[in-house]
């Protein structure tokens, strides 16, 4: 008996060293470069990422982890994005349905809707009087709709870190000080010093009164934004600076959920927001690529030539079809409908117009004035897996696009730069517009 209960004690003292063993190895186990167990967040800076990846392990939906992240772009790369400006939000959710959240910038009521004509050839968009060219800014609209249908931590919990961020200081991330090393003098104020020295890469700086705006809207919601006192001060500014943007345009403005624009991508689909995302511009690019039936990537100097000419050729084609494309709130077509059944024959269509390196642009769909048309998108994305909810967050603003629709005698635009104001509003302040992608 006394053999047996030694016996009995080896054993069950063997099976907790395995235990432990294998707890000990699965714990020290440290994923691949580039995959996760389950989730997943791409921002910009480190520390954003971070921020984003925090929430999540708190409990919060992949939405609640881009809406911190994106807080915190705001202030790690204003120039890149920021509560003044725009968001569209992709979100697929566990079922395979997927929502569109649009926040694009909308013009003010009293703007000039042939403000363009008058645009000089070389623009300067901070030269006195260029306020006429801020618009309203839909982003915290949109951070909250997106919240109220996906969301699961609280409102204010999303705000916290970059409000610390704000309050404690950060070093000013390589990218940043490069464009603030590039900015006009109109911009540099808010990265001196005491002494009026611009601020380098790794100086550290505070965003104080850009805190306790973001403070007041973690504890009031939206409202607090579009109404009321930092309403009143953006108003003003924007006036004095030569703008037309009114209380009434802020207070009034709505963000928009609508469905996706599906697109056939041989196997595949691509689910895009419709303008004024870059979405269908780049599924048509991508179909016409797709019909050259490359099997491998381009190895030699001819291959690699062909290959060029033929993307340089697609991106033409694709410039001319979008001055096509306007706002489809305010077209009586269904121009996603036309586009998409437009896109085979229209690919066809190039490959029989090949063009030799050179060849003019008439023959490419390209109209006289394209000013009146013109627009500019930069995507971020934040992919979330196994987790039920992937998400595609889209910043973008427009130095000067406008587009001119007509429905029932009213004029209606949409896309305007947004700049900042007294209460520091982190804003964007650049984007790759088409004439500049053409150069």
């Amino acid at each position: 008996r006394g053999m047996a209960r030694t016996k009995l004690c080896i054993c069950c003292a063997l099976l907790l060293v395995i235990a432990i063993i294998a707890v000990i190895i699965f714990f020290s186990i440290k994923c691949p470069n580039g995959t996760f167990r389950n989730a997943a967040v791409a921002a910009d800076t480190k520390k954003c990422s971070e921020i984003g990846r925090d929430i999540l392990q708190r409990g919060g939906s992949a939405v609640d982890g881009a809406i911190a992240a994106l807080l915190c772009t705001g202030i790690m790369n204003p120039q890149s994005a920021g509560i003044g400006g725009g968001s569209i939000f992709t979100v697929m959710d566990s079922s395979g349905n997927v929502t569109i959240i649009n926040s694009r910038e909308t013009a003010p009521r009293l703007v000039d809707p042939y403000l363009l004509k008058s645009c000089p050839k070389f623009f300067n968009m901070f030269a006195d009087g260029n306020g006429i060219w801020i618009g309203v800014p839909g982003e915290i609209r949109g951070y909250e709709m997106a919240h109220k249908r996906f969301g699961k931590l609280p409102w204010a919990d999303l705000f916290q870190p970059t409000i610390k961020l704000a309050r404690e200081g950060f070093p000013i991330p390589p990218v940043q000080a490069k464009h603030l090393h590039l900015s006009l003098i109109v911009l540099r104020k808010a990265f001196s010093d005491k002494n009026g020295n611009l601020l380098k890469a790794r100086n550290i700086i505070k965003f104080e009164k850009l805190a306790d705006t973001l403070e007041m809207i973690a504890n009031n919601g939206s409202d607090a934004f579009y109404t009321g006192k930092i309403a009143e001060d953006l108003v003003r500014d924007v006036q004095e600076a030569g703008g037309v943007l009114r209380l009434l345009d802020l207070a009034s403005y709505k963000a928009r959920e609508t469905d996706a624009w599906v697109v056939p991508m041989g196997e595949y689909q691509m689910y895009i927001p419709p303008p004024p995302s870059g979405g269908a511009l780049l599924s048509l690019i991508l179909n016409i690529m797709k019909g050259y039936q490359m099997k491998s990537s381009p190895q030699s100097t001819d291959q690699k030539t062909q290959f060029y000419h033929r993307y340089v050729e697609a991106l033409k084609f694709t410039n001319g079809v979008k001055t096509h494309i306007g706002d489809p709130n305010f077209k009586s077509e269904k121009v996603g409908i036309n586009l998409n059944n437009a896109t085979q024959s229209t690919c066809s269509l190039i490959y029989t117009w090949y063009s030799v390196p050179g060849q003019i642009l008439s023959y490419l769909g390209h109209c006289n004035n394209l000013s009146l048309r013109s627009s500019a998108s930069h995507h971020n994305f934040v992919r979330f897996k196994p987790s039920p909810i992937v998400l595609s967050s889209v910043f973008t603003v427009d130095v000067f696009n406008v587009v001119k629709e007509t429905q029932r005698e009213q004029q209606s635009i949409f896309s305007i730069l947004i700049l900042a104001s007294s209460v520091e509003i982190s804003t964007t302040t650049h984007s790759f517009s088409s004439n500049e992608f053409n150069q």
